[in-house]
């Protein structure tokens, strides 16, 4: 019922292109050795969730509530790499687009298989981000499990 940071990463070894999965605030995944040397077309899983017990009147614990932020990111695919010198619509023809479509599809899949259910989600494009100058696709989500 708590172990949603197992399931995020086994989900996203799992992956048709096994994307790599960092967990932590920002400062820890900028501090992570696996964003160093990313491989080309490799997408980064990056996760940083609240979690909030709700509990039924015999005390026990009905469900749960995780909050928080969730980014995919890439640094390269197979023909660009991500650079301060793109414009942003090169960066969202490039990068952005693909990631977005592949991030809302792959949580709604993440939280089918899992037993949750998404009751918000809010995304946004996070650019040159982190020492290694991936491109995300970040958003805030909330799961529930069900």
């Amino acid at each position: 019922m708590f172990d949603i940071v197992g399931k995020l990463r086994t989900f996203a070894e799992a992956a048709p292109r096994e994307w790599l999965f960092v967990y932590g605030n920002d400062q820890y995944a900028n501090a992570d050795e696996i964003l160093q040397d990313i491989p080309a077309e490799k997408l980064v899983l990056v996760a940083d969730l609240n979690v909030s017990p709700v509990y039924g009147q015999e005390g026990g614990v009905n469900d749960v509530v995780f909050t928080g932020g969730i980014m995919l990111g890439q640094k390269r695919e197979t023909e660009t790499e991500s650079s301060l010198d793109e414009t942003m619509i090169q960066k969202y023809e490039r990068r952005l687009r693909d990631l977005s479509e592949t991030l809302f599809i792959g949580m709604g899949d993440f939280a089918c298989a899992n037993g949750f259910t998404i009751s918000q989600i809010n995304g946004r494009y996070d650019i040159n981000k982190f020492d290694e100058n991936l491109d995300f696709v970040a958003a805030t989500i909330t799961f529930t499990t069900q």
